[in-house]
């Protein structure tokens, strides 16, 4: 029997093994450390903080139990990267003049060359992130795409081809099996409406951020749009209310289709910084 310590991170409570509460006591004093002398120090240990209650909480639920354990925290690590992490990214420069070894495809040729090494794709609807029956985020999983993007098309179908979108899309709940162990890639853009600087929804400041576009070319294209048929009043709504806002430090980086780790936290703090600069001025 393992003796279990409640703790509190960003406001939640956790009751976490004691041999993993060590563990993320020593990484959290690291973070506490070296981030001290920043000066919004506060708000991006708090944003850290924030990034491991959702982490937790995540991988609390996905394993159905109520207690961290010691590989959680070990997990939670190598996902958000330590300080000695940031701190060689922050050195790289330094080293510029070296080649530069592409570790994520040496010795995968063979690999990525060998069909027998590939694993067939199957389709399924998404249990975990169904908005109707799973059908537009199983096919967004199985094209490596964001499922705003499936189900936009479906609703642009159901004003086009109105029965052919909704029996296409029936036959597939019917048909196409549902799983809920498909975990989302995170190297998949996500979009959201951004609320940072918004005007309206923040639909076209998701938009320029998906695609790194200026948001103002985005905003006056929905502009021009109106006065061409009113679609783009129309694509606007629809994005509005299919599209989720970028509330937590995650969805801001995923916005970004940045992975989250202690580094990019520092990142997007500037960002959103700059961001509100520029609206105050």
């Amino acid at each position: 029997m393992k003796k279990n310590i409640s703790i509190n991170i960003s406001g939640i409570i956790f009751h976490i093994e004691e041999d993993g509460y060590e563990k993320l006591q020593q990484y959290l004093d690291t973070i506490n450390s070296y981030f001290s002398t920043f000066e919004d120090s506060a708000e991006i240990i708090a944003d850290i903080e924030s990034r491991i209650a959702e982490i937790f909480l995540a991988k609390l639920k996905e394993a159905n139990r109520q207690v961290v354990t010691a590989d959680d925290v070990a997990l939670l690590v190598s996902t958000m990267g330590t300080v000695a992490d940031f701190q060689s990214v922050e050195e790289e420069p330094e080293a510029a003049d070296q080649p530069i070894v592409e570790p994520s495809t040496a010795g995968t040729d063979e690999e990525q060359t060998d069909p027998k090494t590939k694993k067939s794709k199957k389709l399924y609807r998404n249990g975990n992130r169904r908005a109707l029956g799973g059908v537009a985020s199983g096919l967004a999983h199985y094209f490596n795409v964001d499922a705003i993007w499936i189900r936009l098309l479906f609703i642009i179908l159901c004003f086009g081809l109105p029965g052919l979108a909704i029996i296409a899309y029936i036959v597939m709940w019917i048909v196409v099996p549902e799983s809920s162990e498909l975990e989302d890639d995170q190297k998949v853009k996500k979009m959201y409406r951004n609320p940072e600087g918004k005007v309206l929804g923040g639909v076209a400041n998701g938009l320029a951020a998906y695609f790194g576009a200026d948001r103002t070319v985005i905003r006056l294209l929905f502009v021009v749009t109106i006065f061409i048929g009113g679609s783009g009043l129309i694509i606007y709504i629809i994005l509005w209310i299919i599209t989720p806002e970028a509330k937590s430090i995650t969805e801001k980086m995923q916005m970004q289709g940045e992975p989250l780790t202690l580094s990019n936290i520092t990142l997007i703090r500037t960002f959103m910084n700059k961001v509100a600069i520029s609206r105050n001025a």
